[in-house]
């Protein structure tokens, strides 16, 4: 894998003139290969590819195992989705599981709550996972996990052989162009595979239910979704979630795509914060002018402190917090970083270290358990920034979520994302510190920056969302 990511890009369109390549009949693949390559399935446990065999060897398996084992496992199951499935919801809405603490202490959804108000819970069939319903988000009707055990019931036919076998033969394509090499080729295959087995199971959920709509937050990794929705006549909606920048490798496509873009299974609408962001996306091909729309900050917000936010506030005293947000598979840079700096932290100030979502917490936890001047917070930004006296980050969203509460932010120039520590540079949205250079050192510079946060977001519109789904 590339060092960064404009690397990786650039190593990537660089293999090919034409994106007809991966063409596989209705749709293009390109972005599945990038989600093969991006991923690297390789560094996980998974098993081998199912498109090592033929069709008949497959269908045989998979017929054996849904007969024998599946149908009996999974019956009760099966029953409860087809019920859910049954009642006469329009919009699909899910699957991200983040939460975030509410009055009473309660768990609410934390990209959903204000969508599932508007467009109202009795038309929305909403998907999220299995730690939600424990902790009791209201209106959960499915949970991916029970989507998935009931699919096992579902048998194949000949929609899926079709598929089957334009991804097979479009990896024998790609194979003997000799432009991927065999660890490439092997993540390509993986992400065919999950691509295969993503359509299969949403195609028998949408085809046995009224929605016109998936609304969600993100259009990679979830191809076999929108391919779905396309094959049952649904329109996918994409929120933004987070940061779009010219280094994404799944925003920015360059105008060496544009003739495939229709057909390569991005969304058919995308829902903006605001106005700079719309701007961001029209400087690539993946999404026209009539496609974006400014939806406003939408997520859930709540600022009043809960039990351990006051135990935090006590801890942090007359001292100001510097407020670490990391970034996923990035713990060990991170902590590397704070750790070389241990004896710099003056009495004035405190670090605390807000973790991303999907990030391993107990390397921190690990880390700094026992320090008397590092901790960690699981509580929800919008409440750390009411109290923060910086942000420090390499790249992330909580750049512009501290805009909105006038907290400006630095970013550690970490070789791996050193392109979009640039990119942030050159919006005038932070300050640089390089690695080894402690952050109290460039403070003073933060008064220099000059950001208008209104540019970034605006408040969430309703209407939008309304109109988006006539």
């Amino acid at each position: 894998m590339a060092n960064s990511f404009s690397s990786f890009k650039e190593n990537f369109y660089s293999k090919f003139a034409s994106a007809d390549i991966f063409d596989c009949g209705d749709f293009n693949s390109l972005k599945i290969v990038l989600d093969g390559l991006k991923v690297n399935y390789n560094q996980y446990q998974i098993p081998e590819s199912y498109f090592r065999f033929n069709w008949l060897t497959f269908k045989t398996y998979r017929s054996l195992k849904r007969y024998f084992y599946w149908n009996q496992k999974y019956k009760g199951q099966l029953q409860t989705t087809l019920n859910e499935l049954s009642k006469n919801k329009k919009y699909y809405v899910g699957d991200s599981p983040r939460t975030l603490k509410g009055a009473a202490d309660a768990n609410y959804s934390q990209y959903y709550t204000h969508i599932i108000e508007t467009l109202g819970a009795e038309n929305c069939l909403f998907v999220t996972k299995d730690n939600n319903r424990k902790n009791k988000i209201p209106h959960i009707d499915l949970l991916i996990e029970e989507i998935y055990a009931a699919a096992n019931c579902f048998a194949l036919d000949k929609e899926d052989k079709a598929l089957f076998e334009a991804l097979k033969n479009n990896h024998h394509k790609l194979s003997q162009l000799g432009i991927f090499n065999a660890d490439e080729l092997n993540n390509i295959l993986k992400a065919y595979d999950n691509f295969f087995h993503q359509a299969f199971i949403w195609n028998n959920i949408f085809k046995r239910t009224q929605l016109t709509h998936v609304i969600a937050t993100v259009h990679y990794h979830r191809e076999g979704m929108i391919y779905a929705a396309r094959k049952n006549n649904m329109k996918v909606i994409e929120l933004q979630h987070g940061l779009i920048a010219h280094e994404d490798i799944f925003y920015h496509f360059p105008q060496q795509v544009n003739s495939v873009i229709t057909k390569a299974l991005f969304a058919d609408k995308i829902l903006v914060y605001g106005d700079v962001w719309k701007n961001r996306l029209l400087a690539g091909c993946e999404y026209k002018k009539e496609q974006i729309e400014i939806l406003g900050f939408y997520h859930y917000q709540y600022n009043l402190p809960q039990t351990a936010d006051q135990q935090l506030l006590e801890t942090i005293g007359d001292k100001k917090m510097l407020l670490f947000t990391s970034q996923t598979y990035m713990e060990k840079q991170f902590i590397n970083y704070i750790q070389s700096f241990e004896e710099r932290i003056s009495d004035d100030y405190l670090i605390v270290i807000k973790p991303h979502p999907l990030e391993k917490r107990h390397f921190y936890t690990e880390a700094f358990d026992k320090h008397p001047k590092i901790f960690l917070s699981e509580t929800n930004l919008d409440f750390l920034f009411q109290h923060a006296h910086c942000n420090i980050t390499c790249y992330s969203t909580t750049v512009f979520d501290a805009l909105r509460h006038g907290i400006k932010s630095i970013a550690i120039n970490f070789e791996n994302c050193a392109d979009y520590v640039q990119g942030f540079v050159d919006a005038g949205v932070v300050v640089r510190v390089q690695e080894n250079e402690w952050v109290t050192d460039v403070l003073p510079l933060l008064q220099q920056l000059n950001c208008n946060a209104d540019d970034w977001y605006q408040s969430y519109s309703p209407e939008v969302l309304l109109k988006a789904v006539r």
